[in-house]
């Protein structure tokens, strides 16, 4: 590969490193562990020591603390694997080399290869998590940052290195420095992610459609967006005139399906699905307790028997649901509580005898009481939909 001397003697080497996370976030996430944790335990002593109507609401802040303490447990433990395991790409006139560390399989891979053995280097954009964790102002594109994806050959195999940029002004330096080395640049439209293997990734880029070579020039972001105008005006073109192929029309409804599920999965409400039918059930049980309240086969003014039916529905609901959600736990509460009120009202009109109407108070008050107890058979079932799931 050939450059003029002036580039050679002018260039000057580059290196990528990881970023550590930022010394506010990482006292955050302690103070987040700790209040997590006495969240968890301070009303479990407190309920041990002094039974009370308030000590028992307070198992409410139970679930909340732990899961404040796991999520915040876990980013702890995974920037304490991040920094023992450091992360770089180097790039000189002669060279990539790189030190990589993949967080799912706990693999390290050190690894450099020649310039001369770059195919292509592709620039597009990148799905980060995190990215707070490590800016102090989180610019509009951290959402998607940078990304340079180098495809080259080593040992008669294809293989891709991908360096993922946190400031954009570095990637357009080493876009000028590669091509300043004569590398052959190209825009990709298809984002990319952590999620990926080093296969998929390779075959993604291979196989977009919609890749094009360019030019480096002075502000590439510039050139990269009017790229992804051109590819969605020519996409939207394409489809309207019916000229898609079919792989290319059944990807573009994949992809439609795909984020209508999303949109579907995302929201609480939508995913109740099936759910909604516990809401129904809970006007025959309310009739059935209001007649054996009347006839004196159960105490109208005891809780306990309608707090079993209250927790007994709530586990049925979280497995009629088509995807859990923790909000649900909310919308079975309230709803509960509405649902249960409104049904008192009207079955109250056909019977006015006081141990039923006692009954209908204690149903619809049991809700309250139990409220800070539905995480749990949310955490019983949750697995089980998710494995299912997978």
């Amino acid at each position: 590969m050939d450059t003029d001397d002036n580039s050679l003697n002018s260039f000057q080497g580059l290196i990528e490193k990881q970023r550590p996370m930022r010394p506010s976030v990482k006292s955050k996430l302690t103070m987040n562990r700790i209040v997590g944790s006495a969240m968890v335990v301070l009303p479990l002593v407190l309920i041990v020591l002094h039974f009370s109507a308030e000590t028992w609401f307070l198992l409410g802040l139970v679930p909340f603390g732990a899961v404040l303490f796991y999520r915040s447990m876990t980013s702890l433990r995974m920037e304490a694997r991040r920094e023992s395991h450091p992360s770089y790409t180097k790039l000189d006139t002669k060279e990539v080399s790189y030190a990589s560390w993949n967080p799912r399989s706990d693999i390290s891979e050190e690894n450099r290869f020649d310039v001369s053995c770059i195919e292509h280097a592709y620039y597009g954009r990148h799905t980060m998590e995190h990215m707070h964790y490590y800016l102090e102002e989180t610019p509009e594109t951290a959402i998607m940052p940078p990304v340079i994806h180098f495809i080259y050959d080593q040992n008669l195999k294809r293989r891709v290195h991908s360096v993922t940029f946190l400031d954009e002004r570095d990637a357009e330096k080493w876009l000028e420095s590669l091509s300043s080395l004569q590398v052959p640049l190209k825009f990709t439209a298809e984002p990319t992610s952590d999620q990926m293997t080093e296969v998929e990734l390779l075959d993604k880029l291979l196989n977009d459609r919609d890749q094009k070579p360019f030019l480096y020039k002075r502000n590439v972001d510039r050139q990269f967006y009017n790229y992804l105008d051109r590819v969605d005006e020519e996409f939207q073109r394409a489809y309207e005139e019916g000229s898609l192929s079919k792989e290319e029309e059944e990807e573009f409804l994949q992809r439609v399906r795909a984020y209508q599920e999303k949109e579907r999965n995302a929201s609480a409400w939508m995913s109740v699905g099936p759910g909604w039918f516990v809401f129904l059930l809970q006007w025959g049980v309310a009739y059935y307790l209001g007649l054996e309240a009347a006839q004196g086969k159960i105490e109208a003014e005891h809780w306990l028997t309608p707090s079993i039916y209250i927790m007994g529905l709530s586990l049925l609901f979280f497995i009629l649901v088509k995807r859990l959600r923790w909000k649900q736990i909310l919308i079975y509460t309230i709803g509960s509580f509405i649902n249960l009120m409104l049904a008192s009202m009207v079955l109250e009109l056909l019977d006015h005898s006081e141990p039923t109407a006692q009954m209908y108070v204690s149903l619809y008050g049991s809700v309250l009481l139990c409220s800070v107890l539905l995480w749990i058979p949310y955490v019983l079932i949750y697995p089980l939909k998710a494995r299912k799931r997978d």
